[in-house]
This record gives structure tokens, C-alpha cells and sequence, in this order.
């Protein structure tokens, strides 16, 4: 009987021609037991593995010698494994052995505890799971910026009631307190165009680009380093003043921020950081480097990867150095580190160098005054609207009606969807506004909207949403909303949006007032 495969081969010729073989991978060691159990090291011509940390694979276990085994690679190209004249012998596939040619999946026991596997990574499956990593990253992000959102609105909000009330006293503030007022306006400015950065990792949206003096965001890191890291610590920062790049002022800031964080940490009794910034050719050179205590061989191999980290437990996360090393790729640049154990540690950071913008005259400076005028919106006289806040936050919804009380309103708050419709039916003044987070666990803030939209005479409604989402802004206002607005909630906006719905009524015999200590709400 003529075997089926002769004679396809020999109807269709081409069937005889070999498929040619996959890539292989690179070659690498798996720890399965013993040391970091699932770390994994990737393999060089010549890779010592023992206690010394002087070895290119090093495991901390007591039954392993200093210099217990060397794996090399052969002129053929494949990978042998040799022992070291250890104290507890190298066993491959159960077997002791001196020395012993490897193959993908072979297990070599170091004495008794330590197991590793002999494996080749293939390329595509490496970047495959890269790519897994970082979409995890992204939607973790995504959620760490909807709850950060809250806690940065909530700050904005109060610091800009604060303002209005020092506005208030009769004498001006001291110039370091005004100066400490502008630090945290900035500050709180910059955590949220980084929380909007978080958004768009986990959106896979690209960010605003634009022209970046480079010196600026080189200074400013290095004040906010100066006033915030511990005395012991030293920043320096040379930067020209005419090198720009095309990117995102906000992403610069904080891969340098990261990087000198990092710094702070390697140093923890002080040292010296240096920011520099210089011109090579057609790229911009950024380089941070500090006198810490450096990083032995195999954790600069790993320090760019994901969730890798040598921080104590609940120091760190390990998204550092990865999401710097991703942010500067998406400026088109790259990064490389240099390092040594007890003499520090050296990021070089080069982007694609911009031509610098036309000079104009500059603008006369601004007119600094010592007081921020009240916010207050109504005439004397004028009743406020009645507005409720339902949001499942209560440091978001007690910022937000400070403004609104300070604007001259009443409020009115609920604490989620099935309350705010609560407060509604049984509030003998019926909110003029409904200001509502979209979401609230439960019944959510489009619900809300839903049933509201839907009554013969709805109150004017404003979403507000750590997700800025086109597709359900469109839906929202198609159910009835007047807006929407995205976490944080910049105060300015929300009141011009107010304004802009609701109409103060006729003078009232009772105003509404706001209490220095705490506000008195309605339920």
C-alpha cells in the first residue's frame, strides 16, 4: 500500500521543499526553586552562576559555592553547562554530571535547593508579552487616574476657596506665603495634566505635542527636588537656554522627576544629583546622574522591566523606570543607564533635537497682587440657586460645595444615584442644578440623568467624569444634560457653567452664608 504523503509529494513537487526552521530564541536560565523563584536571566557566550557577586548569575542560598557552575557556548552555537568544582554538584535532568550539553527545557540542579531551566525565548513571544504588560500597565493607569482625579479635584477646589478667603483678610500675605500658595496652584496643575497622561496611556491616545525649552522643565525639577528632598541631598542643574525639543512638557517632567526620585532613594544619606542637558549633533542629551550606591550587573540588566523592582515591600512598584523608559520612546528618544556598585548611577536620555521658536517681544510682566479678589458671582441681595452635589466622594463633594456656597448658592449633597433622586423628590425647593458624577456605584450618573431628563420640568443637569469619553458625552446630553465636565473640575469652570444655567432669583429677605470652620448643608 503506497503511503499517502509519496503521493501528494510526487503530484505537487513543491510539497518536497523543507520548511525552514523557526527562529530560535535567545537563550536564558528560569529559576524554579530556590533564590527569586520565575526570575529569569538572560544568557551571554560565557554566564557564571554562584553566591559571588562577582558572578553573572547571582544566588543568594547557602548551598550553592561561590563559583558553582559556568555555562558557555560552544562554536556549533549551542550552550553546555560545566561544574565548577562545587561543593554540591550540578545535575542535569537528574543526572550529575562535569559538564553537559543543554537542549530548550533541560533542568540543571544546583546541590539540593537551587532549579533552573534551560530554556530559548522566542522573540515574538517575548514581545508579545511585553505588549501584555503594558496594556496591563495602561488599564491599571486608567483606574489609578479616575481615583487620583477625586483627590486632585478635591485639593483644586479647596485651595481655590482658600485663596478667596485670604483674598478676604484685610491685610496682604507675607511673600512666602503667597509664594508657597503659587508653589501648590503649580503643583496641583502639574498632577493634573499627569493624571490626564495616565488616562491616555490606559486610552492608547496620543498626547498634545509641542515645542519644549529644555532648560525650563530642567529647572523646574531641580527647584521642586531642592525644596522637597532632605537637606543632605544636592541638586545641580545645567541646562542652556536654547535647546527645545517636539514632545510633552508634562511627560519631560516627569520621566526627570522619576529619575531623580530614583536618585533621592539610592542615596539615602545624602549625596549629589546632576541634571544636565546638552546638544550631540542633532539630538538634545539629557543625562541625570547621582553618587548613590549603584547597581551590580544583574539589576541593570532588569532595570527598565516591568514591575521589577529592588525597593521594600510597599516602596515601590516597579512601574518606574518602565513607564520613563516608555515615555521617552514615544518622544521619539531613547535612554540607556550606566552603573556601578558604589559609584553611582548615570541615565542618559537623548530626543530628537527642535528648531528653536521666532523670537517676539516679550509680554510686560503681570502685575503681582497680594490678594485674590472674592469669588463670589451674585449681587447683593441675589438668592443663589439651590444645587445638588451627588458624588460618591465625599472629600470631591464637600470642595465643590465650598465653591458653590462661597458663590452664593445652596447645596444640597447625595452620595449616590438612588439618594440624589431621594433628595429630589423630597426637597421642598427643588434644585435648580444637579451636579452629578458619572461613575457612582449603584445607580450611576447617567441613571440619574435618565430619570431626571425625564420629568415634565427637569432641573439643569452637569455630568462631571474622571473619563472623558466623546461617545457617552453625546449620549449624555441626548438624555438631557447641559454639560460635561471632566475630574478635576477646574473652580473658574464651574462657575462660569453655573452662571451660565441657572438665574439668580429675587432679592431674599436671608442670604446664604459660608462659616469660616465648616460649612452647615442641607442633608
Amino acid at each position: 500500500m503506497s503511503d499517502p504523503y509519496d503521493a501528494t509529494t510526487a503530484q505537487f513537487p513543491a510539497f518536497r521543499t523543507p520548511v525552514p526552521p523557526a527562529p530560535e530564541g535567545r537563550p536564558k536560565l528560569v529559576v524554579l526553586r530556590g533564590g527569586s523563584p520565575g526570575s529569569s536571566f538572560e544568557l551571554t557566550r560565557l554566564t557564571t552562576i554562584g553566591r559571588s557577586s562577582e558572578c553573572e548569575i547571582h544566588i543568594q542560598e547557602s548551598s550553592i559555592s561561590r563559583w558553582h557552575a559556568r555555562i558557555s557556548e560552544r562554536a556549533d552555537g549551542r550552550f553546555e553547562v560545566e561544574d565548577l568544582q562545587s561543593r554540591n554538584g550540578v545535575w542535569v535532568d537528574g543526572h550529575k554530571v562535569e559538564r553537559a550539553t543543554l537542549r530548550a527545557g533541560t533542568r540543571i540542579d544546583l546541590g539540593q535547593k537551587v532549579t533552573l531551566l534551560f530554556t530559548l525565548e522566542d522573540p515574538l513571544e517575548r514581545e508579545l508579552r511585553e505588549r501584555q504588560k503594558m496594556e496591563a500597565i495602561g488599564r491599571m493607569a486608567a483606574g489609578i487616574a479616575h481615583d487620583f482625579n477625586n483627590v486632585v479635584g478635591a485639593a483644586q477646589a479647596t485651595l481655590s476657596h482658600l485663596e478667596s478667603l485670604l483674598g478676604a483678610l484685610p491685610d496682604a500675605l507675607p511673600d512666602e506665603a503667597r509664594d508657597c500658595m503659587d508653589d501648590l496652584t503649580s503643583a496641583l496643575d502639574r498632577s493634573v495634566e499627569l493624571t490626564r497622561s495616565l488616562a491616555t496611556l490606559g486610552r492608547r491616545e496620543d498626547t498634545p505635542r509641542a515645542l519644549v525649552a529644555l532648560d525650563e522643565v530642567c529647572q523646574e525639577v531641580a527647584r521642586l527636588c531642592r525644596r522637597t528632598f532632605r537637606a543632605g541631598h544636592q541638586i545641580q542643574c545645567d541646562a542652556p537656554p536654547d535647546l527645545f525639543i517636539f514632545g510633552s512638557q508634562t511627560e519631560l517632567h516627569q520621566v526627570l522627576l522619576n529619575l531623580c526620585i530614583n536618585a533621592r532613594d539610592a542615596m539615602p544619606e545624602g549625596g549629589r544629583i546632576a541634571i544636565t542637558a546638552s546638544k550631540v549633533g542633532t539630538s538634545c542629551v539629557v543625562r541625570v546622574r547621582d553618587t548613590g550606591v549603584g547597581m551590580a550587573p544583574q539589576t541593570l540588566e532588569r532595570a527598565f522591566e516591568p514591575f521589577f523592582t529592588t525597593k521594600p515591600t510597599g516602596r515601590g512598584t516597579g512601574l518606574g523606570l518602565a513607564t520613563v523608559a516608555e515615555l521617552v520612546r514615544g518622544m521619539g528618544g531613547s535612554i540607556d543607564v550606566e552603573s556601578e556598585l558604589g559609584r553611582g548611577t548615570s541615565f542618559r536620555i537623548g530626543l530628537p533635537l527642535a528648531s528653536p521658536p521666532r523670537t517676539e517681544a516679550p509680554p510686560p510682566p503681570a502685575k503681582r497682587t497680594s490678594r485674590t479678589p472674592s469669588q463670589r458671582i451674585l449681587a447683593p441681595g441675589q438668592r443663589g440657586a439651590h444645587i445638588l452635589v451627588a458624588d460618591d466622594q465625599e472629600l470631591v463633594r464637600r470642595s465643590l460645595g465650598r465653591l458653590l456656597v462661597a458663590a452664593g448658592h445652596e447645596v444640597t449633597f447625595a452620595a449616590d444615584g438612588e439618594e440624589a433622586l431621594r433628595v429630589y423628590r423630597e426637597s421642598q425647593r427643588k434644585p435648580d442644578l444637579v451636579l452629578v458624577d458619572l461613575d457612582m456605584p449603584g445607580l450611576t450618573g447617567r441613571d440619574v440623568i435618565e430619570v431626571l431628563g425625564g420629568l415634565p420640568n427637569p432641573p439643569a443637569m452637569v455630568v462631571i467624569s474622571g473619563h472623558w469619553d466623546p461617545t457617552r458625552r453625546a449620549e449624555l446630553i441626548r438624555l438631557g444634560a447641559a454639560a460635561y465636565l471632566a475630574k478635576p473640575v477646574d473652580a473658574s469652570v464651574l462657575r462660569r457653567t453655573v452662571a451660565s444655567l441657572v438665574t439668580p432669583s429675587a432679592p431674599a429677605s436671608v442670604r446664604p452664608s459660608y462659616p469660616a470652620a465648616r460649612p452647615s448643608y442641607r442633608p
